[in-house]
């Protein structure tokens, strides 16, 4: 009797749920979505702070001499990338150098915005992650998210503290790139991917066959990234009407833990 009854609590919901979707506007469909996401972020940031506390009392329950071992290791660290920085910060004022004797306009810059992974979504049909950064801390659609191997993606939607980022791996991504030896704009185009394999998408726009592996990397053209970015490499050539390159993306899609938001800097008229 109380299996029959459940059987039939089941098919009204699904029954209103299916009414629901066709009667209630889309406009209203879409708010209810946001606010059901709006109520799940702090559960999704709790998760992150919880990782963190984790890693914080693992660390607590080592030696001492490992500790001090780990210490040591990120001093060294920190030690070669603020070298790196000041290496890095020299060629730029020696290219502004370049730029102004030369008049030439400077390329775009961006503020970099550190945000934490908190949910990732990758299967076939949504491929997308979750991160602790939003609206409050200046973040708006269509802004580029990288790592340091390369590109990530772009946000696809801005919530309160929390935004979805769109992988470069997604169907619905779009991106114009280049082959590291060439300057000729191609469309790269994401594609649909089993869970648990290799990311990959598709390089349209091809002229004829190309080196296998290439290099593919970003252009400037959309200015929601800089030049020259990791993409992935080109690793096969087809041709049906037109040529078609298979891309083998990054296999940090998969385990990102940090992602870095391209917030651009508007210039001071």
């Amino acid at each position: 009797m109380q299996t029959r009854i459940v059987g039939k609590f089941i098919v009204c919901v699904l029954i209103f749920w299916v009414v629901g979707c066709i009667l209630i506007p889309i406009g209203i469909r879409k708010r209810l979505n946001r606010w059901f996401f709006e109520v799940h972020a702090p559960a999704q940031v709790g998760i992150t702070a919880l990782r963190r506390l984790q890693n914080f009392w693992a660390l607590r329950s080592e030696s001492k001499l490992k500790l001090i071992t780990y210490c040591r290791d990120l001093a060294r660290e920190n030690a070669f990338l603020k070298l790196k920085i000041l290496e890095q910060a020299e060629q730029v004022r020696h290219c502004q150098q370049i730029l102004r004797l030369n008049e030439l306009p400077a390329s775009e810059k961006f503020q970099y915005l550190v945000a934490r992974v908190c949910r990732r979504q990758v299967d076939t049909w949504a491929q997308y992650l979750v991160i602790n950064r939003g609206a409050d801390d200046g973040i708006r659609v269509g802004q580029g998210v990288i790592c340091s191997q390369g590109i990530v993606g772009r946000i696809a939607e801005v919530y309160t503290n929390s935004s979805a980022v769109e992988l470069v791996s997604n169907p619905k991504f779009r991106l114009l790139v280049h082959l590291e030896d060439e300057r000729e704009p191609l469309l790269l185009q994401g594609t649909y991917n089993p869970p648990f394999s290799p990311k990959k998408a598709h390089l349209l726009n091809l002229k004829g066959p190309c080196t296998e592996p290439c290099k593919v990397v970003t252009t400037s053209l959309g200015q929601q990234f800089p030049a020259n970015l990791f993409v992935g490499y080109l690793t096969k050539v087809t041709r049906k009407k037109d040529w078609m390159g298979k891309i083998q993306l990054g296999d940090y899609l998969v385990w990102l833990e940090e992602v870095s938001v391209l917030i651009p800097i508007v210039p001071a008229s």
